[in-house]
């Protein structure tokens, strides 16, 4: 695969896959091809687990994030949640709370 330059591979696997657990989807049947959702689900598990090989193979550990600048907005939301929570959804996107 190409080299991904927006985020590491692994956190780019760890967004696809949160999406075909948490997104619904809900413009799936209005693409061309007649794709269910749970393909689409299937798919972007399929390219998680891909992103997630080659990044370990690659050692792709990089992360651009690593002292996010997180929106008031962001910070709003993740303030609602336990400290638990709020500190997987900052590790499952390679983020990491100030």
């Amino acid at each position: 695969m190409k080299k991904i330059t927006t985020m590491p591979k692994a956190t780019l696997a760890e967004l696809l896959l949160f999406l075909a657990e948490n997104e619904g989807f809900s413009s799936v049947k209005e693409l061309k091809g007649g794709f269910t959702v749970s393909e689409v689900r299937a798919a972007l598990r399929e390219v998680a687990r891909e992103l997630a090989v080659e990044a370990e193979l690659e050692g792709d550990t990089h992360d651009a994030h690593a002292e996010p600048e997180l929106s008031s907005r962001t910070r709003e939301i993740i303030s609602s949640l336990s400290r638990s929570d709020s500190e997987k959804l900052l590790s499952a996107f390679g983020l990491t709370s100030k």
